[in-house]
């Protein structure tokens, strides 16, 4: 008799195994940054975090998880938490700001399974990206993305759309190209955390996005390039129908495409943006959170001027992890949302037609 797969087992998983970071970039959305929050008082040790993987995998039969941080290079027993997820037959992808890794920690890594790397790209020479992420680590990206691929590993850059550095996404994709990266999250300004306080500063326009979501879209084309955007964008804002070659989504949260994270502490939220907590993974059964009250209304939250919308459901007005985060609920409105409010149709009443 075939055994009964785990219905959790597809789902996504992150572990942010630490809120230390050596860059400050101006746009990070860690939620720890949020002015006064302040970061965990204790992170999780080694043990721990080995229990908390093994439980992982126990409760959820998950094949797969993200580790992130912060900067999760940082720990010093990073290797072995990343050998001791390979051993319990979970292949991790690495999410890193690429400023530590040398080649020698790049095989490291594939030796522990690592085969996927996603690290940022910021701009299209040192001067941008080293002002974006305001640490001199550009040469050690550029560095990082040519060993992976030289030792056949799969680099995927982030291009985080910001005021900052729009005018240079061309110049940035055709370099993520040159050097034979396997794909480009592309992915609009999400304040959060310190980018909270440069909110008005890096969040671009509707129509500013627009002109980076046509460079993508052409490129993706010309070069057969994979170009997703992993930070919803409401169609009433942006119509993505218009850019066919790009990947896109809605907010997964609660969806078969959710992706619960577990904090440094050992506290889980429905995904990497929100400051809502489900519970302590440490004491408490995964499906026995994914269940709470507070898990259902996040995921049934949305904007009331959004609730008459046919695609309000799909939707859910774009990120409201974000929306939580900027004005103190999930029924708020999404910051990209708000900025650019006069594209939405209940600005002037008219829900008719198409979205």
């Amino acid at each position: 008799m075939k055994e009964k797969e785990n219905p959790y087992s597809k789902l996504n998983y992150i572990l942010e195994l630490t809120e230390k970071c050596n860059n400050r970039c101006y746009y990070c959305y860690n939620i720890w940054k949020m002015e006064g929050r302040g970061g965990s008082k204790k992170e999780l040790t080694t043990k721990e975090w080995k229990f908390v993987i093994k439980k992982l995998r126990q409760e959820t039969g998950c094949t797969h998880l993200a580790i992130t941080g912060g900067e999760p290079t940082l720990r010093p027993d990073f290797l072995e938490i990343l050998g001791f997820i390979d051993n319990m037959g979970i292949s991790p992808v690495l999410i890193t700001n690429g400023s530590r890794l040398t080649k020698e920690f790049i095989r490291d890594c594939m030796e522990r399974g690592v085969r996927l790397f996603e690290l940022p790209l910021l701009g299209p020479n040192r001067e941008i990206h080293n002002a974006i992420s305001r640490n001199e680590c550009w040469d050690s990206v550029i560095e990082a993305l040519v060993d992976i691929r030289t030792m056949y590993g799969r680099p995927i850059v982030v291009f985080v759309a910001t005021n900052k550095n729009i005018p240079y996404f061309e110049e940035t994709l055709k370099l993520a190209i040159a050097l034979d990266t396997g794909g480009m999250m592309l992915n609009r300004f999400n304040p959060g955390g310190e980018g909270i306080k440069y909110l008005d500063e890096l969040l671009p326009s509707a129509e500013d996005f627009e002109k980076v979501l046509e460079i993508a879209n052409r490129l993706a084309y010309e070069y057969r390039y994979p170009i997703s955007c992993s930070i919803p964008v409401l169609p009433c804002i942006i119509n993505m129908a218009n850019y066919p070659y790009l990947s896109t989504g809605f907010c997964a949260a609660g969806t078969d495409r959710a992706y619960y994270t577990i904090g440094a502490d050992g506290r889980m939220r429905p995904c990497n943006h929100t400051t809502t907590v489900l519970g302590n993974f440490l004491t408490e059964k995964f499906e026995d959170m994914i269940n709470k009250p507070v898990m259902k209304e996040f995921v049934k939250a949305i904007p009331p001027i959004c609730e008459p919308c046919p695609m309000a459901r799909e939707c859910q007005g774009g990120c409201k992890a974000t929306a939580e985060v900027c004005y103190g609920s999930p029924r708020e409105m999404d910051p990209f949302l708000k900025k650019n409010l006069h594209r939405h149709p209940a600005y002037s009443g008219d829900y008719s037609g198409e979205i």
